[in-house]
């Protein structure tokens, strides 16, 4: 019927009986006579409308280790992102809390050396679909990674990495262990009387906001930071992103190539913080994996992160194994050290400087050890890059 219409809408002369299958009426002044009372002449119109045209796209659709291949019939005012988007949900199961504008939909085009085109309007799905063919493949990757960090929740990342427990509180145990401090006793006293002093002219803790919260952890990072001589840097709002979300990191504590991720707990929830936490650890694997070669990337990675509300701290670790990339978390695992949740009572209405000195000696051993285990991680993969040359 297109290929008729074309005739028209091109204004060439053509036999509508004879070329175009249509019913020859008599001429235009006799076909009032085709209706039950008979219209003035200028009342009288002819329409001629263009079918509706379908295109049958066939989808096949990646996300994370999933795939799914489906027919998609639509018109060309049905070609939206959002109407493909609907689609997929029927595909897949999204994290919960995943909206529309979480959802990114890139392109997959080329032959052996494939590229990825991210669609961002109507404007660029519609020019890829509505071509010539009835027929139309379209090989797309879905992701979420516009998720912001904040969004995520523990029930979230229990789904996303796989994980058994419930409660950051139930996760697996590693053996944390006391770095030894007694070479950083002025260190020690320094932060201290920063403490006291902030403890002094703050408001209390209790109902304290967040960036008076925040006052008390940096002093923590960084007393443990300066212990290093330079080698160890403390990087506030630091910004990160990964195949699952991305945004600004609280601090980053920055050794070489390596980033421990410290969070502060929002609302004073550690289970969302911890939630939090693992998301942006997993973000961090995923950029330490691009910079290695292939066998680099393939050994056991393992993050660690720390989550605070300035009372209370917690030190996870996250291990990954395999490969880990933009559509693969690889294999993931989330622990809680032996020695956390640690309780740093800058809370107490009264400042009992003795027992916040024997407090801050264990958190900062807590932290130095951390520290030290990453300095190590790094120092191994420098080696193992030595011998591979």
């Amino acid at each position: 019927e297109n290929e008729k219409l074309k005739l028209v809408n091109t204004k060439v002369n053509v036999n509508i009986k004879e070329e175009l299958g249509g019913v020859e009426l008599l001429p235009l002044s006799k076909i009032s006579k085709h209706f039950p009372s008979q219209p003035a002449d200028e009342h009288i119109h002819i329409i001629v409308q263009r079918p509706v045209e379908t295109k049958e796209v066939h989808c096949t659709a990646t996300y994370g280790r999933k795939s799914k291949k489906f027919q998609w019939t639509v018109t060309r005012g049905q070609i939206t992102l959002s109407a493909l988007k609907s689609r997929l949900r029927t595909c897949f199961t999204f994290l919960d809390g995943t909206e529309d504008e979480h959802i990114v939909i890139n392109r997959e085009c080329g032959g052996n050396e494939k590229e990825i085109i991210c669609l961002v309007d109507d404007e660029d799905l519609a020019s890829v679909i509505w071509t010539q063919g009835f027929k139309v493949d379209f090989p797309i990757v879905v992701d979420t990674s516009q998720q912001p960090f904040s969004s995520w929740t523990f029930p979230q990342i229990k789904t996303l990495f796989g994980l058994t427990a419930d409660s950051y509180i139930d996760l697996p145990r590693f053996d944390g262990k006391l770095a030894d401090t007694a070479n950083y006793e002025k260190i020690l006293e320094h932060v201290l009387e920063d403490i006291a002093m902030k403890h002094k002219t703050c408001i209390h803790v209790t109902s304290a906001n967040e960036a008076t919260r925040r006052e008390f952890i940096s002093s923590v990072l960084h007393g443990v930071a300066s212990c290093y001589d330079g080698e160890v840097k403390v990087c506030p709002e630091y910004e990160l992103s990964g195949s699952h979300g991305k945004g600004p990191v609280d601090w980053v504590i920055k050794i070489g190539d390596t980033i421990i991720v410290v969070t502060e707990a929002k609302r004073e929830d550690i289970n969302q913080g911890v939630g939090q936490n693992a998301i942006q650890l997993q973000a961090s694997s995923q950029r330490n994996k691009k910079k290695r070669t292939y066998n680099e990337a393939l050994r056991e990675d393992v993050m660690y992160g720390i989550v605070s509300t300035g009372v209370d701290w917690v030190i996870i670790k996250l291990v990954t194994t395999g490969e880990c990339n933009d559509n693969d978390n690889g294999n993931v695992e989330v622990l809680l050290s032996s020695r956390t949740p640690f309780t740093f009572p800058i809370n107490e209405s009264v400042f009992d400087k003795s027992l916040m000195l024997e407090k801050l000696k264990n958190l900062f051993g807590q932290i130095k050890w951390v520290f030290d285990r990453q300095i190590e991680s790094q120092e191994s993969l420098k080696r193992l890059k030595t011998e591979n040359k």
